[in-house]
């Protein structure tokens, strides 16, 4: 069934004409008093979200930048709870669901190698991963002893890989070890050579970067993923790249949105745990990625307003010998 819900964008201001949006992602008890937490201006639009039940054939991974893959695993429930079993057993799974799916030759999950150098009393290992809505949330301000909350404005988690953005350079020097400073900021285009040499022995041609989400319990009514048709997003005035501050030494950017009446935004009604939302984040053909919002169910539609929504999001790189085979 077709909702009609609030999604809160990026507002259009001339403030981000000189003014780059950024956020401060600090724990709460290191942020100095009286400093502004970021910039962001909320632009709350009445959105219509299809529904994508029945419908998944008539989208294309290539096109759309998402496809609904049924994986069964063998976790359990408690077991999501667990870190090390999540790296041990859930990530192999998903990579070998994957590599099936998309025909790569490999890939790499963005699991503790990606926290690594962030504020660790913020983001644990489960917390990078986990996302378990507080009953009260969105009026509950995200703390270091709290899990992580739904994220709720339309954002895409990484830049094209063509651009020359700190984030992109960062994680890949993270996943592979390298230690190149003179690096940052450096075409991924250059950095594909890097890579190459990371990872000779598989002869590897480019990377695509994929975010891979799912409730751990279903079917899940409760503050659902939206997702936009990669299709209908204006790439040349619908973005504007964020600067995410985790601490003193360490920024992500990521990718917020502006609404735009032509987009069209879908998400999965009933969303079973068995279910992947398989998402684009980017490419090194720079396909647009994919904006995605936790968002808000009408009451109506909403059947236990006591089960609180939980999910793992897992981000991964594919690696493909032959770019064309790339989805």
């Amino acid at each position: 069934m077709d909702i009609h819900s609030p999604i809160h964008f990026l507002k259009r201001s001339e403030v981000y004409d000189h003014e780059k949006p950024w956020g401060l992602h600090y724990s709460y008890s290191d942020w100095p008093l009286g400093v502004e937490r970021g910039n962001f201006i909320c632009d709350e639009r009445i959105v219509t979200v299809d529904d994508l039940r029945g419908k998944e054939h008539m989208f294309t991974f290539e096109k759309h930048g998402f496809a609904v893959i049924e994986m069964e695993s063998s976790m359990s429930y408690d077991d999501f709870n667990n870190p090390n079993t999540i790296r041990e057993i859930y990530c192999k799974e998903l990579s070998a669901c994957l590599i099936d799916y998309l025909g790569a030759t490999t890939v790499q999950i963005f699991d503790t190698q990606a926290s690594l150098s962030l504020d660790k009393r913020f983001l644990t290992e489960e917390k990078l991963q986990i996302r378990r809505r507080h009953p009260d949330f969105p009026d509950v301000l995200q703390g270091p002893d709290l899990p992580c909350q739904p994220a709720a404005r339309a954002h895409i988690v990484l830049m094209a890989l063509d651009s020359s953005s700190p984030a992109i350079t960062q994680m890949i020097e993270e996943l592979n070890g390298i230690d190149r400073p003179d690096l940052i900021g450096v075409p991924y285009v250059y950095l594909k050579s890097v890579l190459q040499a990371a990872f000779a022995t598989l002869q590897i041609a480019d990377g695509h970067w994929y975010s891979v989400w799912k409730p751990l319990k279903g079917p899940l009514y409760d503050w659902p993923l939206a997702i936009c048709d990669a299709s209908s997003v204006d790439a040349s005035c619908d973005l504007d790249i964020h600067d995410q501050v985790f601490s003193q030494d360490v920024t992500r950017e990521n990718v917020l949105i502006h609404f735009n009446a032509n987009q069209r935004w879908y998400y999965l009604s009933g969303h079973r745990s068995t279910e992947l939302l398989l998402i684009r984040q980017a490419d090194s053909v720079a396909k647009a990625g994919v904006p995605h919002t936790a968002f808000q169910l009408p009451a109506e539609h909403v059947s236990d307003k006591k089960v609180c929504r939980e999910s793992i999001e897992v981000r991964v790189i594919a690696y493909f010998q032959d770019a064309s085979n790339a989805k």
